[in-house]
């Protein structure tokens, strides 16, 4: 597996996000709806920069102060013990990468946390599973490294005391066929920036 090891939100992760495809970006590719990806890539790539003016909502927050409380409750009930990495490389492409919020190498497993400040929406996530908005985000991880075997979806709401985190596991071949649609439409897609930055510069 082809790992990033700065920190999330580093200066150097930030650079290795510039004109690539992640976990957000991959419901794009997959879509079957109009979007700006192209041109979002195109941008990034020309100003050599992401866009890091990201406004933080109130539950954004709640999610960065209890992601570790969380990853530490998911280790004493899983015994699955979680490393923190910047990203994961694509087996197949550098221009396709995505960011977990932890990792257990040894057994192929990347977690994927999601915090939320309502109640209601957690016990949803318990008793539906994963959201549908997230799906394609936790697709991602299998379609970057064969490697990975198992996604597991981690909910937390410490607001509900009686069982403030569980999480749910998500398999490669839940989802296979969006990883190789993914998979194909990459190429594609980065291959209509590179032809559009072509003639738009020159």
């Amino acid at each position: 597996m082809n790992l990033f090891k700065a920190p999330q939100l580093s200066e150097e992760w930030w650079d290795l996000k510039v004109g690539k495809i992640s976990g957000t970006r991959f419901g794009q590719v997959i879509s079957t709806r109009e979007n700006r990806l192209v041109y979002e890539l195109m941008n990034e790539i020309l100003t050599g920069q992401c866009d890091m003016s990201i406004f933080v909502t109130d539950d954004m927050q709640y999610g960065i102060d209890n992601e570790d409380v969380a990853l530490k409750l998911y280790e004493e009930q899983s015994g699955i013990k979680v490393e923190k990495v910047g990203a994961i490389i694509s087996d197949l492409t550098r221009d396709h990468i995505a960011s977990p919020d932890g990792i257990n190498i040894q057994g192929g497993i990347v977690q994927e946390v999601k915090c939320t400040q309502n109640g209601h929406t957690h016990l949803e996530r318990y008793f539906e599973g994963i959201d549908s908005k997230h799906f394609s985000q936790c697709a991602n991880y299998f379609a970057v490294s064969d490697e990975v075997q198992e996604v597991h979806y981690i909910s937390y709401c410490g607001y509900r005391k009686e069982r403030p985190m569980f999480y749910h596991v998500l398999k490669r071949e839940d989802c296979q066929k969006l990883i190789d649609k993914g998979r194909k439409m990459i190429p594609e897609i980065m291959k209509e920036v590179k032809d559009k930055i072509e003639k738009y510069k020159f």
